[in-house]
């Protein structure tokens, strides 16, 4: 089955620079505190199906949803290998989220591969990282530094920051 997880992010005045670190902040917030309801969904869902492969999959701000579901998750040593695997379009979270150091939570949860797929062109992303508002999303320039082993990242181009033009310069959907 195919399952969508929403969620509203409350980015409000996100589009003008006054107010988008303060909007970047609550929405980050938001969609961690949407990652515990996220891994709660994950664990009650394999609970009632346990063969059924979970795959994760988040654009933008949604990849710090499935970030904070993947720290969730890795409290419980139960849930190690829960999720088959992981897709990030334009994510949001910092470059470093799957270096050695950072990235042990997705090691054990993933059991497959975790496949970020980043663009220099996203001129969203490409804001974020100019305004110096924080880190340098991995959606745009791809990881920093040496990542876990299930890591992996592919260069896109698509149209704009939209998850659509994503999906559309996608040979095959995941």
């Amino acid at each position: 089955p195919v399952i969508g997880y929403s969620y509203d992010s409350n980015t409000v005045g996100v589009q003008y620079i006054s107010h988008a670190l303060h909007a970047l902040y609550t929405a980050v917030t938001i969609a961690n505190k949407n990652g515990r309801n996220l891994a709660r969904f994950v664990t009650d869902f394999k609970h009632r199906s346990p063969d059924t492969k979970i795959r994760l999959m988040g654009h933008s701000l949604g990849a710090h949803v499935i970030q904070s579901a993947v720290k969730n998750l890795a409290k419980n040593i139960k849930n190690r290998g829960i999720l088959e695997a992981v897709y990030f379009f334009g994510g949001s979270i910092p470059n470093d989220a799957f270096s050695l150091s950072n990235g042990s939570a997705a090691q054990k949860i993933v059991t497959a591969k975790i496949r970020n797929y980043y663009s220099p062109y996203d001129d969203v992303l490409r804001a974020v990282d100019d305004w110096n508002l924080t880190f340098t999303p991995i959606g745009y320039r791809g990881a920093y530094g040496k990542t876990i082993s299930k890591y992996s990242q592919t260069m896109v181009k698509p149209k704009n920051h939209r998850f659509a033009s994503y999906a559309a310069v996608l040979r095959s959907f995941p």
